[in-house]
């Protein structure tokens, strides 16, 4: 017997068939996905952002004190201590040398969120690499997946876990049928960041 059975309701059919509606269904959907954007997502970017400005800030720093020819002990303290920040905050991000091995490392690491929760994907592209100031190289992958609401949500939450940043961007859900058996497709982009050495990155930003 299920909730609406043991409810004292005179018209218990009546509202199974109204919260069967493919009306209800959507509105729920939509209710679903307004809280994960607002407890999830946003909270999630907005971290990622500060993070990134910090790695950013810290690189560009670190990049100037050792332009500077002064050795006086201040000077050297202060890029010990950037310079640890920056090591610490370039852990963070992809540490393959080349684009394509970029690519592989974000793929094992998304490929190893989503396999454990039964998750398939339709499609997948990947994007063309791009220079982001004093950070690294922008990687980015675009995927279609399809599997129940609760493991598709449960497959953004261990995003936000990893260790590495990956950052959903353009995230789309919507219900989807599988022979004749209700899922949901959830599609949209998947940013990551390859480290760079200090001279790529000094490089780079002589041909800005």
């Amino acid at each position: 017997m299920n909730i609406i059975d043991r409810l004292p309701l005179n018209n218990k059919e009546e509202l199974k068939r109204e919260l069967s509606s493919p009306l209800v269904q959507w509105a729920g959907l939509a209710i679903l996905l307004i809280v994960v954007i607002m407890f999830l997502v946003l909270p999630y970017m907005q971290w990622r952002d500060q993070f990134i400005d910090t790695i950013t800030v810290d690189s560009a720093q670190l990049i100037k004190l050792e332009s500077l020819n002064a050795k006086r002990e201040s000077v050297n303290t202060i890029r010990e201590k950037v310079d640890a920040i920056h090591q610490k905050a370039q852990s963070h991000l992809l540490q393959a040398r080349t684009y394509n091995g970029a690519i592989s490392e974000q793929l094992t690491a998304l490929e190893s969120i989503f396999n454990p929760l039964n998750i398939t994907f339709e499609t997948r592209r990947f994007g063309d690499g791009a220079y982001k100031s004093w950070l690294g190289e922008r990687i980015h992958t675009e995927w279609t997946f399809v599997g129940s609401s609760q493991s598709l949500m449960d497959f953004l939450y261990r995003i936000a876990d990893e260790d590495i940043i990956i950052i959903p961007d353009d995230i789309e859900m919507v219900p989807y049928q599988v022979r004749g058996e209700a899922k949901y497709k959830l599609s949209g982009k998947f940013i990551s960041y390859r480290k760079l050495a200090v001279d790529q990155i000094k490089q780079q930003e002589r041909l800005k």
